[in-house]
């Protein structure tokens, strides 16, 4: 990669050299050194949400109804899903687990009072 090149411009680029050295027993020693240069290319551009909205809203047809699916934004980091639910909480799972472990139980064997 030449130096005149920007390199923000071209993305990620990672440059390391590996060195292997071979000791031989009755004769010379072999190092060797082998650079490499990973590049990973600059993702295009994407376009702002409000730019989205213009163009869903120049192609809508004659009835208003929109010609194309509006995208839909899913939240994949909100891991917690059922939040909504009232008195779901994982945590007493975790809780119980501890109490079996502290005590001793093992899996198979539970105490069971009438």
């Amino acid at each position: 990669i030449r130096s005149t090149t920007q390199k923000e411009n071209l993305g990620i680029i990672v440059q390391y050299k590996v060195k292997v050295k071979i000791i031989v027993a009755m004769g010379a020693d072999l190092a060797v050194e082998l650079p490499f240069t990973l590049t990973h290319p600059k993702p295009p551009p994407t376009p702002s949400p409000s730019r989205q909205l213009e163009f869903i809203s120049n192609q809508l047809n004659t009835d208003d109804q929109p010609l194309i699916d509006v995208p839909v934004d899913h939240n994949l980091i909100q891991l917690d899903t059922n939040s909504d639910i009232p008195g779901h909480d994982d945590d007493f799972i975790f809780e119980e687990f501890a109490r079996i472990r502290l005590k001793g139980h093992e899996s198979g064997h539970e105490d069971t009072e009438a």
